[in-house]
C-alpha cells in the first residue's frame, strides 16, 4: 500500500470514528460520551496528517521533512483548538465540531482516494511505455 492510500485510510477511519461520536451524543451540545472514539479518532487523524504533510515535501532534506511532518498535525490541532471557543460560545458544542471536521476529513480522504487511482498519469511525457 502507498503513503497516499495509507493517509486516506487513515483520514477516512479518523473521520468516521468522529462522526460516530457525534451521532451517539444525538446533537447534545454538552461534552459528548465516549471520550475513546475522540482520543481513538484524534490518534488516526492526526497520523493522517502527518503522512499527507511528508508527502507533500517528498523531494526534500530529511530535516525538513521532520519539520513539515510535526508543523502539518500543530496546525491542524491549532485550527481546531481555536475553533472550540466560538462552537461552544455559540451553543453548537464540541461534538457538533468535531464531527464536522471528521465529514470534511472523509470528504478531502475520499477524494484523494479516488485522485490516486491511476497511477500511469504521473508518468513524464518521454516516458517509454511497456
Amino acid at each position: 500500500m502507498n503513503p497516499l492510500r495509507l493517509a486516506c485510510l487513515l483520514g477516512i477511519a479518523g473521520g468516521g470514528t468522529w462522526v460516530a461520536r457525534f451521532l451517539l451524543a444525538r446533537g447534545d451540545a454538552a461534552e459528548a460520551p465516549y471520550p475513546v472514539l475522540f482520543w481513538i479518532g484524534a490518534v488516526l487523524l492526526t497520523a493522517m496528517g502527518l503522512v499527507f504533510s511528508v508527502l507533500a515535501v517528498r523531494h526534500a532534506p530529511v530535516w525538513l521533512k521532520l519539520v513539515v511532518a510535526v508543523s502539518g498535525p500543530t496546525l491542524g490541532w491549532m485550527v481546531l483548538l481555536a475553533l472550540y471557543d466560538p462552537a461552544d460560545s455559540s451553543g453548537v458544542g464540541r461534538p457538533a465540531l468535531e464531527g464536522v471536521v471528521g465529514a470534511l476529513s472523509i470528504l478531502v480522504a475520499g477524494l484523494r482516494w479516488r485522485g490516486s487511482r491511476d497511477e500511469s498519469r504521473h508518468k513524464g511525457s518521454h516516458s517509454r511505455s511497456a
